[in-house]
């Protein structure tokens, strides 16, 4: 990897939230000539340091691109004044709405801002990827690829695993969450939280709709969105050329559920890993084929 990092410029910079907060992220750009925009956006409790490699590699294919913390997160969070080490959580503001409506979008406007004339891709991780429905200018993205955005409640995972989310959300995460102040990262979550972040997270994780059951005026945003990609990955098209609607947004999750063209999909329980490759004889393989997906690697053309 450290030979790949020779082939490419990175600077660590400084953009403003929507509100004015301040985002730390990571640009990175190729040495030669630009062809592509792509903005990486992070799981929750996940810094912007785990997609360096990822990050690298697009640049190294011709892509500027950007990584960077969400408020409260790695080096977003707020440093004590005259030390080395991040500030306190308890008390801080936010939520993963704020981080959807204020940093998310902040991020895609300063990226179609100062690449303008390259297509903008979107790379979410987890809600990263279901951020893209929740922000308004989600139509300055040309294309988007998402690593685990499922619908995250707990009823539609595996058992014996459902019942652990369930439990470790609601009798160990909420009530630490509040007497502590935050979400502690050595529970097991990854990085700090801040506990808006991590309370409005457990009650969607606990919802049977998931974040739909609480954000009215983005589930027409979301509908939109996914409709457009459903019909992109379903039928080839771009992003722009497809229509949006529920129609497609609902196939998306039928095929979710195992259905795709006639064929029945074997499920199989697979962890919340990124880039997972998939074996060239496996069912979900042949149908990322047919539907013109690269199932084995990710492609820049």
């Amino acid at each position: 990897m450290d030979a790949a990092l020779d082939d490419v410029f990175i600077d660590e910079i400084s953009f403003p939230a929507t509100d004015g907060y301040a985002l730390t992220g990571t640009l990175f750009l190729p040495r030669g000539a630009k062809r592509h925009a792509v903005l990486i956006n992070s799981a929750t409790a996940v810094p912007r340091k785990i997609y360096r490699g990822f990050a690298s590699y697009l640049a190294h294919r011709g892509c500027a691109v950007l990584t960077y913390d969400y408020r409260g997160i790695g080096n977003s969070r707020q440093p004590v004044v005259g030390y080395n080490r991040p500030k306190s959580l308890v008390g801080f503001k936010a939520s993963m709405s704020d981080w959807a409506a204020l940093d998310v979008t902040a991020a895609v406007r300063w990226m179609r801002e100062r690449y303008h004339t390259l297509p903008l891709a979107y790379v979410g991780h987890s809600f990263g990827g279901q951020a893209l429905g929740l922000i308004a200018n989600n139509t300055d993205i040309s294309r988007a690829a998402f690593v685990a955005s499922q619908a995250a409640t707990w009823r539609l995972m595996t058992s014996p695993e459902k019942y652990r989310v369930f439990a470790f959300m609601n009798f160990v995460g909420v009530p630490l969450v509040h007497a502590l102040g935050y979400a502690p990262g050595w529970v097991g979550i990854g990085e700090d939280l801040p506990k808006g972040v991590f309370l409005q997270w457990a009650q969607w994780v606990s919802s049977p709709r998931y974040l739909f059951e609480f954000t009215a005026a983005g589930a027409g945003e979301l509908c939109e969105v996914q409709g457009r990609i459903a019909r992109a990955v379903l039928l080839g098209r771009s992003l722009g050329d497809a229509p949006r609607g529920r129609v497609a947004h609902q196939r998306v999750h039928r095929d979710q559920a195992g259905g795709v063209d006639g064929q029945t999909v074997r499920r199989r329980r697979q962890g919340h890993r990124p880039f997972r490759l998939l074996p060239p004889r496996s069912p979900q393989y042949a149908v990322a084929r047919r539907r013109r997906m690269d199932p084995g690697r990710v492609r820049v053309r």
